[in-house]
Order: structure tokens, then C-alpha cells, then sequence
């Protein structure tokens, strides 16, 4: 919150078990790597829809399985 007011509106949405900043941000270990992961969570509250989980899900089970992140997203 100190760097960014805006982490306030990710208490809007509830958790879930994975996102596409966890998939393609991976671990944030620096403080630009949770600020571009908070970009991320906020651009997906902007979009909520089942389709958008879904593309989530899937793009999940892929890093899970194969073990591999994709450094860029594909939405």
C-alpha cells in the first residue's frame, strides 16, 4: 500500500487458487515484480467474465503439467 494505493482494490475480489499474474509474473521476489503483479490482478477485475477464468484455468494446467511459465501473456 505504501508504493501503491491501488492494491486496496484487490480486497474487491475474491481469492482464488490461481491468476494470470501467478502464471506469467511467476514469484514476486522484488518490489517491481508485485507492482507489475498488481497491474495484472487489476486488469483482471477489469475483464471478470467465465470465459477469462477459464482461459486461466487452462493456461494453468499447461504451466502445471509441462513445467514451463510463458514469459509473455496470451490473451
Amino acid at each position: 500500500m505504501e508504493r501503491d494505493q491501488r492494491y486496496a482494490w484487490l480486497y474487491i475480489t475474491r481469492p482464488g487458487i490461481t491468476s494470470e499474474a501467478a502464471i506469467y509474473n511467476g514469484y514476486t521476489d522484488t518490489i517491481d515484480k508485485m507492482l507489475r503483479r498488481l497491474e495484472m490482478d487489476l486488469d483482471y477485475q477489469k475483464r471478470l467474465s467465465l470465459w477469462t477464468d477459464v482461459k486461466i484455468i487452462i493456461a494453468t494446467a499447461a504451466v502445471f503439467f509441462t513445467g514451463r511459465q510463458d514469459a509473455s501473456k496470451n490473451s
